[in-house]
């Protein structure tokens, strides 16, 4: 567990209104939950040039070019730099997910 300093003057004025670590636990899952939205919103709005490159979300695009050889070949006609697309699209959707995860762990507590 991180130790963190409370200003005297919040402390103060929290006091007579109850716990102040149940408080100050409260005002950070806020932030936290709230700037982890701003990323998430953040990282959908760069994956949206892809969906819409794409005319697809990642999850149907990861499972064409998996499984569908004639799509990876159309794709290499029309999309020549697919794959660098694709690693991209996949980092941010990764991140996407690991931040999710964060909220939902946060959200649960």
């Amino acid at each position: 567990m991180s130790t963190v300093t409370v200003s005297k003057k919040y402390a103060d004025i929290l006091a007579p209104l109850g716990d102040v670590q149940q408080a100050v636990d409260e005002a950070l899952r806020h932030y936290a939950v709230g700037r982890i939205g701003q990323r998430i919103a953040d990282l959908r709005r760069q994956t949206r040039p892809w969906e819409e490159k794409y005319d697809c979300t990642y999850e149907v695009f990861y499972a064409r070019v998996t499984g569908d050889e004639e799509y990876v070949a159309s794709l290499r006609q029309s999309h020549p730099t697919w794959e660098r697309d694709f690693q991209q699209w996949e980092f941010y959707v990764e991140e996407m997910r690991e931040w999710i995860a964060q909220l939902e762990s946060i959200s649960m507590s």
